[in-house]
């Protein structure tokens, strides 16, 4: 992980192209695929200075303890995909593709707590099936024992 405080927009951007000819420095600059924080980027930023005093990784959480001087972009250099949230001091805020390939959060405030969650929709639509699922056969379960129970009790009064 690290953090740029540059930002550029370009809907076209190839990383190894730009990388193979030089014109792209990635500790520098975040290149984003659309333009959503223009207002929040200011010219003359002072170079950014960070640094990240706790990152902890687990199976489905990455979480991020940073000091930073200036508003900018934390960059997570592992593959973007959808799924993954961002949190930033408890609040959610928006993932941004960067680089064509990696995540990146906006950051305004002088010390952050950054915490990556993966929650793909396809895990919570398989927990409400298997959940639905096994529900269904509870209640199979249930009331075709008592129809077995009921089937007894008629029996042994019926005397013919």
């Amino acid at each position: 992980a690290f953090f740029v405080n540059q930002v550029r927009f370009d809907p076209t951007f190839n990383l190894q192209k730009s990388l193979d000819n030089g014109e792209f420095d990635p500790m520098k600059t975040v290149v984003l695929q659309k333009d959503p924080l223009t207002s929040f980027m200011e010219k003359d930023l002072p170079p950014p200075k960070y640094s990240i005093m706790r990152f902890t990784s687990m199976e489905n959480e990455i979480l991020i303890y940073l000091k930073n001087n200036t508003k900018g972009f934390l960059v997570l250099t592992d593959t973007y995909y959808p799924g993954w949230r961002v949190y930033v001091n408890g609040d959610e805020k928006k993932l941004f593709l960067a680089n064509s390939v990696f995540r990146a959060v906006f950051l305004e405030e002088p010390v952050n707590k950054v915490r990556f969650v993966f929650q793909p929709l396809s895990f919570k639509i398989g927990s409400l099936v298997s959940f639905t699922t096994l529900s269904l056969l509870i209640l199979f379960l249930i009331f075709s024992k008592q129809s077995k129970k009921k089937k007894r009790i008629k029996s042994a009064f019926d005397l013919s």
